[in-house]
This record gives C-alpha cells, sequence and structure tokens, in this order.
C-alpha cells in the first residue's frame, strides 16, 4: 500500500462504492486535550472525521493499492460507532454513531462519491430529530 494510508483506529467504517474503499471516522488512538465539565483538560484517544479513499484493483491484478486522504472544508462532526451504509450506485450513507461515551449522534449525511473525478460533495438530509448539516464538501 502507498499513498496517505490511514493510521490505526477502532470504530471507523469501510465500505465499497463502485471500484473504490471509502473509510470515514474511528476512534484515533492519537492523544487529543479534552475539557471536563469541571474546566480541567485531560488528554485521551478521540473520534475523527477523516475520510480516505483507495481504489481498488481489479481481480488479480498486483498493483500496489493508493490510499488518497480527501481533504474537506466541511464534513459531518468526527464520530465513531456510526453505520455507513451504500444506496446505489454512488452514495454512501452515514448515520449517528459517538461523540464520546456520553454523546450521541441521530443525524444523517450523504456522499456522493460522483460529484466529480477531483472532489466528493455529500448533501446533508434531515432525519427524524437528526440535527442538520448544511454541506460535506471536499
Amino acid at each position: 500500500m502507498t499513498g496517505d494510508v490511514p493510521g490505526p483506529r477502532s470504530g471507523h467504517t469501510l465500505s465499497v462504492v463502485g471500484d473504490e474503499a471509502l473509510l470515514f471516522g474511528g476512534l484515533d488512538p492519537a492523544l487529543k486535550e479534552f475539557t471536563k465539565p469541571n474546566g480541567k483538560t485531560e488528554k485521551r484517544p478521540g473520534p475523527n472525521s477523516d475520510l480516505y479513499r483507495v481504489k481498488l484493483p481489479a481481480a488479480g491484478s498486483t498493483a500496489a493499492m493508493r490510499w488518497v486522504k480527501v481533504a474537506t472544508s466541511q464534513s459531518p462532526p468526527p464520530r465513531y460507532g456510526h453505520t455507513a451504509t451504500v444506496v446505489g450506485e454512488n452514495r454512501l450513507l452515514i448515520f449517528g454513531g459517538f461523540a464520546s461515551s456520553s454523546q450521541r449522534y441521530a443525524d444523517v449525511h450523504v456522499l456522493n462519491t460522483k460529484v466529480s473525478s477531483s472532489m466528493l460533495k455529500a448533501l446533508a438530509r434531515r432525519f427524524g430529530l437528526a440535527s442538520l448539516a448544511t454541506k460535506w464538501p471536499c
């Protein structure tokens, strides 16, 4: 494997959409600073909203897979333990997950992987009582 290979994580999703695999979110073991309700700070692992893609080689190919970290100007809030469901031929639906052990999400984000070859764009949609994000451009 080459490129921007994703680091270790848990609670992420890896979904195959067409000829690509998309990795989203997860709990990053790197220590991040959090502020407790009492105002004190501590360092602990935290969720991320990283999005990576890799084009899958044809069956029998020995070509190296090259990971690309997709740069985003806006994305869903960092999360882990969410679901990712492939819808049709070019959409990935991200639902729910956790920001922490006490903060859960009930939002939906739809990633359209065929907007252009250089950019992924997602439209967030309201789902029940979910919060509404305006865009998820990459």
